[in-house]
């Protein structure tokens, strides 16, 4: 089977998060997204999530260029299967079952997972199987992830090597670095441009030195072996996993080197976070 790699490269640059709604903006729990088949999507709130909800109360839609791509790919099978990594509140999954695809989707943060099986009742889907856990390239481990305050797509997993960064300092930045966040929120509010480096040196540390929520983490081959009857129709798989992408990969060995490997692959890179988790060593074990 053919096996087409779509990479889509995510070129960090200065950290500028987009202006807080303005007041006038009623937020919404539940939003009616401007997709065909249009569905229900369960949101967190602008100011928790600055990216991928904000988006969905502003147009409807997140990602628009990844939606529009995906739903041809998918298209063009009827019984073409979707395997979504890093499934976030559950926007790409959603599209494609309300489309009437199959989908597995794994995602690990607590309060997506919430949001996102809420969707999935209230839209009365039952073809996704959502897994709640890291998709990684060792079963039955646990995994340190955090998740930022105000862009709930930006979970990731924490490297190995900075653990015991946080052992030594375990309440995290200091009183000082502390405010400036404050303030720099503050500031946000009422500007159309953040002041984008003291919100991106905060982050680094915070993300570097403390919010370590622990996952359990999986390969993906595992993972579709319990969902064969999907797995054997996996047409696309969409990875977004920030920073995690070749740990994903190399957890999906047996089946990427298999005749029901997914004809198209979705990867989008984030070129800071793949070099911090080191991934040198899982190039090298992998091929």
């Amino acid at each position: 089977m053919l096996l087409v790699l779509l990479v889509s490269t995510f070129q960090l640059g200065p950290f500028a998060p987009p202006p807080l709604p303005p007041v006038t903006l009623k937020e919404r729990e539940v939003v009616e997204t401007a997709t065909t088949p249009r569905f229900d999507i369960f949101v967190h709130p602008s100011s928790e999530d600055r990216y991928i909800s904000l988006s969905l109360q502003r147009e409807g839609i997140w990602e628009d260029d990844v939606h529009r791509r995906m739903q041809q790919l998918l298209g063009r099978y009827r019984d073409g299967a979707l395997l979504d990594v890093g499934a976030n509140i559950g926007f790409h999954s959603l599209a494609a079952a309300a489309a009437g695809h199959d989908v597995i989707a794994v995602e690990p943060v607590d309060q997506n997972c919430l949001l996102f099986n809420k969707s999935i009742i209230a839209n009365s889907l039952n073809n996704i199987r959502l897994h709640k856990l890291i998709a990684g390239n060792e079963s039955d481990a646990r995994k340190c992830m955090h998740v930022s305050d105000i862009n709930k797509g930006h979970s990731f997993v924490r490297p190995q090597h900075l653990h015991h960064d946080m052992e030594q300092k375990p309440h995290g930045v200091s009183f000082v670095d502390q405010i400036g966040h404050v303030v720099s929120r503050i500031l946000s509010r009422s500007s159309s441009e953040a002041p984008a480096s003291v919100l991106e040196d905060y982050h680094h540390q915070r993300h570097s030195l403390n919010d370590c929520e622990f996952h359990q983490s999986t390969t993906l081959d595992q993972v579709l072996r319990q969902d064969q009857d999907i797995s054997q129709r996996l047409l696309v798989a969409k990875f977004d996993v920030e920073g995690y992408e070749l740990q994903s990969l190399a957890g999906m060995r047996s089946t990427l080197l298999s005749p029901s490997a997914p004809c198209y692959l979705l990867v989008e890179l984030f070129p800071r976070l793949l070099e911090q988790q080191r991934t040198r060593t899982v190039r090298e074990r992998w091929c």
